[in-house]
């Protein structure tokens, strides 16, 4: 399963469809959904879900400020990860643009 990696604590898996959902891993409370080109954010309780959606959003915010030399770092971290579970790394797949959600 492709995941991007935010830091220590924040995974967000990648799903090609959103029939994928339904196997996903759930304690990650996210998935980037390429088909329809957005991120889906879910929550145990209803009243966690934007909570949850906000802090994503700062920790996607800190993640593109850190850089390009820090996340490589991460990248690193996250292929000798892989090499011991087995499975794509995001770094090796590329996301493509998201679009809000619509109201």
């Amino acid at each position: 399963m492709t995941e991007l990696i935010i830091d220590a604590n924040t995974r967000i898996q990648i799903l090609d469809k959103v029939e994928q959902l339904a196997r996903a891993r759930k304690h990650q409370y996210a998935a980037f959904i390429r088909s329809e080109e957005v991120l889906c954010v879910w929550s145990d309780h209803v009243e966690a879900v934007i909570p949850a959606a906000e802090s994503l959003e700062e920790s996607l915010i800190q993640f593109i400020w850190r850089g390009e030399e820090e996340n490589k770092k991460m990248k690193g971290n996250d292929d000798r990860r892989r090499e011991r579970e087995g499975g794509e790394s995001f770094f090796s797949t590329r996301i493509q643009r998201t679009r809000p959600c619509a109201d």
